[in-house]
């Protein structure tokens, strides 16, 4: 699948980053932002499954907000989600649960 910008920035969108941050060199933006972007790189993979780690850990609560809503879109369309996270309410809005 080849790379289209039009989608990069739909994913932008949906996870609320600026379409500006795409000129910008990695020293230039947050952790959060880049965490951010990472997600909707993983998604234009066009894998099944996306294992992350903490997909919320350097976010607000209006970004984590975000990311949830983006995997659970993503998920409805056929795309699991395996996520390690200690964000309750990250978790609260998951599928499925295993607590160790």
């Amino acid at each position: 699948m080849p790379f289209s910008e039009q989608e990069l920035f739909g994913c932008f969108s949906e996870l609320g980053i600026e379409q500006e941050l795409y000129h910008k060199r990695v020293a230039e933006i947050s952790g959060g932002q880049r965490q951010r972007i990472m997600i909707a790189v993983s998604a234009l993979l066009g894998k099944p499954l996306i294992i992350i780690d903490e997909p919320t850990s350097a976010l607000d609560a209006d970004s984590a907000d975000k990311v949830l809503g983006f995997f659970r879109k993503r998920v409805g369309h056929g795309l699991a989600v395996l996520a390690v996270s200690h964000d309750k309410q990250f978790a609260r809005g998951c599928d499925q649960h295993i607590f160790l």
